[in-house]
């Protein structure tokens, strides 16, 4: 039941469950490499993983909690995500991501992403790169870093010196995602989920006042639209 309340969407999700965050990102392992404090968010969202030892600084119940979830291999493992969702995902250590991903986490351009521009997930890194194709944009996006437009412009104030530059490399780790966690790659339609209409129908019979009188079509449908807890899958 901790691993079930840890994953939680942010809505949701207990106070005792970011305290967590903070002891079990002070105990990451060294062979995952410098994590700095903004690239943690999740471990079972991120690469990286902390020491589960005898030796372990964790204090007894979180180190219950990750044992029990190593031991029945609990991760985020979808077969369809919606778009919503994998925008949501971290980008830093990203689970879904390349060796070549893995580069950029601690580049320069990396930190100034996370530093300057507050990237923080996939969904940040899509508003970063947007910019290139916003023709309703005045003046329109220059592809140098000296771009008089809006965004950059917010940028070089906020501390980048490279506003172009570090949209080109918010666009590399887009496109050093795997395709399924890519927002740009639509899933293979599978024909189970409910048309539009019949989804209307549900939320509609969801509103009659006595439950006996209630009638609702089975959503089959396997896509999942939160990777937090929808998402998760043991064993």
């Amino acid at each position: 039941m901790w691993n079930k309340a840890y994953l939680q969407h942010p809505s949701v999700r207990p106070i005792w469950a970011y305290l967590a965050d903070v002891l079990i990102g002070n105990n990451i392992v060294k062979s995952a490499g410098q994590v700095e404090q903004a690239a943690r968010t999740n471990i079972f969202l991120q690469s990286w993983t902390v020491n589960l030892a005898g030796n372990s600084k964790l204090p007894k119940n979180l180190l219950r909690m990750l044992r029990t979830a190593r031991k029945y291999n609990v991760r985020i493992d979808a077969a369809k995500l919606s778009s919503r969702a994998k925008a949501a995902m971290p980008i830093w250590y990203h689970v879904g991501g390349t060796d070549r991903l893995k580069s950029l986490n601690n580049s320069k351009c990396g930190r100034c992403l996370r530093t300057n521009h507050k990237v923080r997930s996939v969904g940040d890194l899509l508003k970063v790169v947007r910019r290139e194709n916003n023709y309703a944009l005045d003046p329109p996006h220059v592809k140098n870093n000296h771009c008089p437009c809006r965004h950059c412009t917010s940028n070089f104030a906020d501390g980048c010196r490279s506003p172009h530059s570090c949209t080109q490399c918010a666009k590399s780790l887009l496109d050093r995602l795997h395709d399924t966690w890519k927002t740009s790659v639509k899933a293979p339609q599978d024909g189970l989920t409910l048309t539009p209409r019949r989804l209307d129908a549900n939320e509609r019979a969801l509103t009659i006042t006595s439950p006996d009188n209630i009638e609702l079509t089975f959503n089959p449908s396997i896509t999942v639209s939160d990777a937090y807890i929808d998402g998760t899958r043991v064993f």
